[in-house]
């Protein structure tokens, strides 16, 4: 959007974190002019800025009713996304959709709202019509192959991580997704690299370290699967899955000490 004088005022003072003034200058001009559409917008975009997701939602709905626009219906779905009212933001990504088909970000967003509702053959559907339509949407590529993890199909996933990587290899998050398809695969050793990978580029994955020692367990390497998961519970404590799973190392461990006892 382009900013008047009144614009450029306003975010310079967001900018310089003075928000309740900066709101308080667009409120004073919305008492003159309340359908002026580059104000209404800018107040939603700055409350979206701010992290105050509810007021912007109200905000972007004044200005949809004056101006229905794609990219608005777009903003609109992130932030319902954001409150995790996924299927409302489905509706507003289909709203953008039905405005404009080819918007590759709407089709990308729309998948991840479909895969936080676990339907991920229709996010699947979504990452797809966004890589028909920006071939090189790197992210819609990595989701893409979450997608395809979660409907079992891994090596197409892998095939999608390999892509993702062969332009982001210093990405942590891709390694990690490669590794849990691999491991699915039973090619364990290929996991375990790309599990050390990501950690090699983000040493607080908690997650890359939980799922790392839940592969070293399957290799039958207990000792140093509960050091990978007493890594993740390091960083993160309330990480469930690391809880869990250190439990059954420590389970098989005793079992196998009474076996030999």
């Amino acid at each position: 959007m382009q900013l008047t004088a009144l614009g450029e005022r306003t975010v310079a003072l967001f900018r310089q974190g003075r928000v309740i003034e900066a709101l308080a200058l667009l409120d004073e001009a919305l008492v003159k002019t309340p359908a002026d559409i580059s104000i209404l917008e800018l107040k939603a975009r700055l409350l979206q800025a701010a992290r105050r997701p509810v007021e912007a939602l109200a905000s972007f709905d004044r200005v949809l009713a004056l101006a229905p626009t794609a990219e608005l219906w777009n903003e609109r779905g992130a932030i319902l996304n954001e409150l995790g009212r996924n299927l409302e933001a489905v509706e507003s990504y289909d709203q953008a959709l039905a405005a404009n088909p080819a918007f590759p970000e709407a089709w990308y967003n729309r998948g991840n709202a479909q895969r936080d509702l676990k339907r991920p053959q229709d996010a699947l559907h979504s990452y797809e019509r966004a890589i028909e339509l920006k071939p090189d949407f790197i992210q819609a590529w990595n989701n893409r192959g979450t997608a395809l993890q979660s409907l079992g199909r891994n090596r197409e996933a892998v095939e999608c991580f390999d892509r993702v990587l062969a332009v982001h290899a210093g990405a942590a998050e891709p390694w990690n997704n490669r590794g849990i398809a691999l491991a699915a695969l039973g090619r364990h050793d290929e996991a375990l690299v790309s599990y050390d990978r990501a950690l090699a580029l983000d040493g607080n994955n908690a997650r890359a370290w939980d799922n790392r020692g839940t592969l070293l367990r399957q290799m039958g390497r207990p000792a140093e699967a509960l050091t990978s998961h007493d890594r993740a519970l390091t960083i993160a404590p309330s990480l469930a899955d690391a809880w869990f799973n250190r439990a059954n190392v420590l389970r098989e461990q005793r079992s196998l000490d009474q076996a030999l006892a």
